[in-house]
Order: C-alpha cells, then sequence, then structure tokens
C-alpha cells in the first residue's frame, strides 16, 4: 500500500479557459466553435468543439431546440490546464466583446468523432 504525503486528488478533471465570446448557432458551419454542456458529468464539463457534421446533425430543424437547451457556443481561444491560480487574463490583447471563461472539463468529455455519444448527449430528449 503507498502513503501519500501533501494534497491528493482523485478527480478526473482538467482546467481550462475560453478567452471568448458566446455567440449564437451559426446557420453556415466555421470552426472554432466550442460547445460547453450545460449539465455536468461526473467531475466537470462536457466540452468539445463543434465539427462540420455535428453542425449538420444539430442544425436540422428536428434537434436545433434539443441541442441549444443542452450547451452554451463560445468562439474564442481554448487554453488547455489552466487552473485559476495560474492564468492571468490581459484584456487589452483580445477584442473588447471577449470575456474570460473558466472551465472544469471532465476526461469523460465527448470525443468530437463519437458521433453516437453526441446523438444521445445533446440530440434525443
Amino acid at each position: 500500500m503507498k502513503i501519500r504525503n501533501g494534497f491528493v486528488s482523485n478527480s478526473s478533471s482538467s482546467s481550462f479557459v475560453i478567452i471568448g465570446k458566446t455567440v449564437d448557432f451559426p446557420k453556415k458551419y466555421r470552426g472554432g466553435i466550442y460547445c460547453v454542456g450545460k449539465r455536468e458529468l461526473n467531475d466537470g464539463d462536457d466540452v468539445f468543439i463543434l465539427t462540420k457534421y455535428m453542425h449538420r446533425l444539430a442544425g436540422m430543424p428536428e434537434h436545433l431546440d434539443e441541442f441549444l437547451s443542452k450547451v452554451a457556443l463560445f468562439e474564442g481561444d481554448y487554453l488547455p490546464n489552466y487552473g485559476e491560480w495560474d492564468f492571468k487574463y490581459d484584456k487589452s490583447k483580445y477584442p473588447d466583446d471577449y470575456t474570460l471563461h473558466r472551465v472544469e472539463t471532465d476526461n469523460n468529455a465527448l470525443n468530437e468523432t463519437d458521433l453516437e455519444a453526441f446523438i444521445y448527449r445533446y440530440l434525443e430528449c
């Protein structure tokens, strides 16, 4: 058995920031849009980049309202592995409408290539 000294975390999450702005669902696909699930997973949020195929599926009239009720959309810079204590936000380097969003992402977050999980989590009622 191991004996540990000091702080130990068994969290399966990672801290990161998005410096950007919230956006509406784009009518035409464009890259660089991050989706943050509105319901927390085990140890954090579900965070993934919106792919072209996800955009096509979520944009269907029968899915759009359900999708938008489950995610917040951000456009901007994604900076992984930053906790509150080690990131300094210099607002002068970004457009006026950009803000800092701190997020804990669960390591079970959606993989952009797992369309089955995407449909299950965000398009089905």
